[in-house]
């Protein structure tokens, strides 16, 4: 661990050796007067040299406290309070490279400063933001609707009917009525109903990546996924002047304890690295870092922080070309 003032070039103000192992984090109180920082320390206490926790001075690089690398497990995080006075840490119960469960949590008060000193802040001011008042516009009164009068019809006068004078009537001998003959019904004709044809909806365009930018930009379909969700990480990939050849492509698991898995073998890292080499035309090409694929059961399992890091390198990879980009996701139940 390492302190530099700006001011000051590159030579650092001090220097922090004897972690043991990876330092996993750091914090700096406000007024930037105390740092402490946390690592794995040793391996094989007490064989190995090495620290658990660090507080030191930032202006003198006196060391103000240290949790021996003795202390069982490792530390994954540590915080210190605005006024550097009190500083919390946590971790596994054994070594980070160790299997096995559990945890420790310290807490630790040091007489470097009085606990409740108030670090100086600064008050912003905030410029009132004038409010635009709206006049309401009048409501134009309704027009008034006519009502047509109905003109009168003419009632036609009653017409005289003769009256028909009597005639006479013989009286007829009754005849055999014949019995009416039974028609057939007919059962009506059934019209058929003319199917109406299905007319088909355009589905909209989808839009094409602008490529301005050489690098890689990387996309996921959610930032939280559970059983059943369909997941897959892509990288569009952008060379808008000329196509190359043979480009080293790194793209990398991360799960925040310092340790990564490389693609497109997944490789573990400290021991092993891999890339994929690619040709690229000019313009957009896709490189799918995670097929598509259906997240399987995990019953009430939850875990946040996960990332994807990609990006571009030079043949002697020792620089990145163009722009680099990650994503952040984590799993658990449905919400």
């Amino acid at each position: 661990m390492s302190q530099f003032n700006f001011a000051g070039g590159a030579t650092p103000v001090f220097t922090s050796t004897l972690a043991g192992d990876n330092i996993a984090a750091i914090s700096i109180s406000d007024d930037g007067a105390f740092a402490a920082a946390c690592s794995y320390g040793p391996y094989n206490p007490p064989t190995d040299p090495g620290w658990d926790l660090q507080i030191v001075e930032t202006a003198t690089g006196e060391v103000m406290y240290e949790l021996p690398g003795t202390t069982p497990g490792s530390q994954f995080d540590c915080a210190i309070s605005g006024d550097g006075a009190r500083i919390a840490c946590g971790g596994k119960r054994v070594h980070a490279r160790t299997m096995g469960s559990g945890g420790y949590a310290y807490s630790i008060t040091h007489d470097g400063v009085e606990p409740g000193t108030p670090a100086p802040t600064r008050t912003p001011t905030i410029t009132p933001t004038p409010t635009e008042t709206l006049t309401p516009s009048p409501t134009p009164p309704p027009i008034p609707t006519r009502t047509p009068t109905p003109s009168p019809t003419d009632t036609p006068r009653p017409t005289d009917t003769p009256t028909a004078e009597p005639t006479f009537t013989p009286t007829l001998v009754p005849t055999n009525t014949p019995l009416p003959t039974e028609e057939p019904t007919i059962p009506p004709t059934a019209t058929p109903t003319e199917e109406p044809e299905p007319t088909a909806t355009p589905l909209p365009s989808t839009p094409t990546p602008v490529c301005d930018t050489f690098g890689v930009d990387l996309t996921i379909p959610a930032g939280y996924v559970s059983p059943g969700d369909v997941f897959w990480v892509q990288a569009d990939i952008c060379s808008p002047d000329e196509p190359l050849s043979q480009v080293p492509f790194f793209a990398l698991l991360d799960i925040s304890i310092g340790e990564y898995w490389f693609y497109p073998t997944w490789v573990h890292y400290p021991s092993e690295i891999a890339w994929k080499s690619i040709d690229l035309p000019q313009g957009i090409s896709t490189e799918m870092v995670i097929d598509e694929f259906t997240w399987p059961e995990t019953g009430n399992d939850a875990f946040m922080g996960i990332y994807i890091h990609a990006a571009l390198l030079n043949a002697e990879m020792t620089e990145i070309l163009g722009v680099w980009d990650s994503v952040n996701f984590g799993y658990g139940p449905p919400r």
